[in-house]
């Protein structure tokens, strides 16, 4: 509505000078008007002015606007999700106080389980699970920071490290020990507040240089490897239903900045620890030693706070997405298109994710026959259906939208001419993914019930929300053609753009323009590359593999009390963009103040194909 206003003051301004003018040159017939020196002095006429000029402003606005068709629909076909809401999310517990002492195995609930919740004016809404919901009797009985560590003198320890995390597992099941359970994973989150969450990553993730366990008997038994891993970056721990045609990396960026608690959850990769437990046994303390923290640094002070209430487990993160049938459409060829609307009251509270099955049922001579429509702008237009086919067009009012929720989409059966479909009368069938708008928002956590419900509970755990759900967010129209241009990379547009084309890319993805976002987003101080070669194994096998260096200059003040180890993690992903697939790139961060090296990633394999 505001940008019709400025159309319209625009309109207005126009009309009246054109009048002034008139009036100048044709004073009689100015005068009939009621135009003197340029004024009209007749309200009534004024008033119809005023109305030409808003129907003008419209008029002018929709010429203006059919831009924004063909980038909704070229996005619609190779990228969705910048055309579709972004849904609240929100992280969820389970609390297993009740049955954890009897518990007798570890119960997997998997991703995409329905949970439902009600907001205090009592109107329902839908989350799916992202991740599995483990609900295990482990239990982190004492999380304690060592300004020094101090292994048995048979073990060696790497000489830069100084100090230790140290985390005591338990398990509060009396008949199943540690050394009966069976996981691939333990999944924790990390409660706390932002600050504290943020220096928990950085140091799990860049600062931990070996581990040890502790076992009952007081043996201490050096780890291979370190048994803790981030969560959130692989293809399978996305949030957002994953588009076939975009790269995991774009997906990554979207929830970076539109779901950053998703990150906040680590992994403990059980069998490593599993491997020398022997039974009985029922508690084991794992070791983890740290370098580059200093017993009087700031990192050390607030390591020295933490608890075991800041390691939760039994967490995932949960999103506002669930299916449903919209309201039948009797296509009874009286108009060219029809209201797309959930079948759900009240209408204002739902919104539509995306059209994922159109069918129109109509009687014939046989009985009733199902013809499936396809979406119009799509690369199926070949697949049968005769020379002009059936397919389905969606349009969205954005001034609807903001007048009237729910009643801003409409949906047009056409053929392949963009023709009204030639066929009789039918009920059409739609299948919707919905969100639940920012009815979420609305909900509280900390009930003394349970905050929300699990469809197919197994022991019926109360579900506690950890966070206020999110709001929804959604793309601007006016970043369309900005969001196809960086879609298009290449080595060339790396090198050529440089820090400022990688700046601006950031600044498109925050969608919620968060504060913290656009710091960290300006605390990129310097892009480099150049040419790079390493050896990379594969199935026992050796080959010396050409590719590119990035390196990242960052101004480590922009990155406190929001952490830097996800925000690295997150550009290495994207830059695998850049390569194809039989090449690499390895990101390596430097510090703005001194130019030390803050982190150095892993090779990673390139993504785009060859063909």
């Amino acid at each position: 509505m505001k940008k019709l206003r400025t159309y319209y003051e625009r309109e207005l301004g126009a009309q009246l000078g054109f009048n002034q003018e008139f009036a100048a040159r044709f004073p009689a017939q100015g005068s009939r008007l009621g135009m003197v020196d340029g004024a009209n002095g007749d309200p009534h006429i004024e008033r119809f002015i005023q109305a030409n000029a808003l129907s003008n402003a419209r008029i002018a606005k929709l010429i203006d606007d059919s831009d924004g068709k063909l980038t909704e629909a070229l996005l619609g076909v190779n990228y969705p999700q910048y055309v579709r809401p972004l849904p609240a999310s929100a992280i969820v517990c389970a609390d297993t106080a009740a049955s954890v002492e009897t518990m007798t195995a570890a119960t997997i609930i998997p991703p995409a389980a329905m949970m439902s919740a009600r907001t205090p004016e009592g109107e329902s809404c839908k989350f799916q699970t992202a991740f599995p919901l483990q609900l295990t009797p482990l239990r982190l009985s004492k999380v304690t920071f060592h300004a020094s560590i101090h292994p048995p003198p048979a073990l060696r320890r790497p000489a830069a490290v100084t100090s230790a995390l140290s985390v005591e597992i338990e398990s509060k099941a009396a008949t199943m020990g540690l050394d009966r359970l069976k996981l691939d994973y333990w999944r924790l989150y990390i409660d706390a507040e932002p600050s504290l969450c943020a220096q928990i990553r950085d140091v799990l993730f860049m600062h931990v240089a070996c581990a040890y366990i502790a076992l009952d008997d007081g043996t201490w038994i050096t780890l291979d490897a370190v048994p803790i891993k981030p969560v959130g970056f692989e293809a399978g721990q996305m949030l957002l239903p994953a588009a076939a045609s975009a790269h995991p990396a774009y997906q990554l960026l979207t929830e970076y900045f539109g779901y950053g608690e998703k990150f906040n959850f680590f992994d403990v990769e059980w069998p490593m620890l599993a491997h020398h437990v022997r039974a009985p046994c029922q508690r084991l303390t794992l070791h983890l030693g740290l370098t580059g923290v200093a017993a009087d640094s700031d990192i050390a002070r607030r390591l020295a706070t933490l608890t075991q209430k800041h390691f939760v487990p039994g967490c995932t993160p949960v999103i506002n997405l669930f299916k449903r049938s919209a309201c039948p459409i009797e296509l009874n060829h009286t108009a060219t298109d029809y209201p797309l609307m959930p079948d759900a009251h009240p209408v204002a509270a739902y919104d539509i994710y995306s059209v994922d099955k159109v069918c129109a049922i109509q009687d014939g001579p046989n009985g009733q026959a199902l013809a499936e429509f396809r979406p119009y702008y799509a690369m199926r237009h070949g697949e049968g259906d005769g020379e002009r086919g059936r397919y389905y067009l969606v349009r969205r009012d954005p001034l609807k939208a903001l007048s009237d929720p729910g009643h801003d989409l409409r949906i047009a059966l056409v053929d392949l001419a963009l023709d009204p479909l030639a066929m009789g009368d039918a009920c059409v069938s739609i299948d919707l993914t919905c969100t639940n708008r920012d009815l979420p928002s609305r909900l509280r956590p900390g009930g003394s019930d349970s905050d929300l419900a699990l469809e197919r509970a197994p022991d019926g755990s109360p579900l506690r929300l950890l966070r206020k759900p999110t709001r929804q967010h959604r793309f601007s129209a006016d970043a369309h053609w900005r969001l196809i241009a960086h879609l298009s990379l290449n080595y060339c547009s790396l090198a050529q753009g440089g820090l400022n084309y990688l700046k601006e890319m950031l600044a498109l993805y925050d969608i919620t323009q968060s504060p913290v976002a656009q710091r960290q987003i300006a605390g990129i101080t310097a892009l480099e590359h150049r040419q790079a070669r390493v050896w990379l194994r594969d199935h026992g096998r050796s080959a010396l593999v050409h590719g590119i260096e990035v390196r990242l200059t960052l101004d480590e003040d922009a990155f406190a009390g929001s952490g830097m180890h996800v925000f690295v993690q997150v550009l290495d992903h994207f830059f695998g963009l850049y390569v194809h697939l039989n090449s690499f790139t390895q990101l390596t961060v430097l510090s703005h103040t001194n130019g030390r090296e803050l982190i150095r990633c892993k090779p990673r394999n390139g993504a785009q194909q060859l063909v």
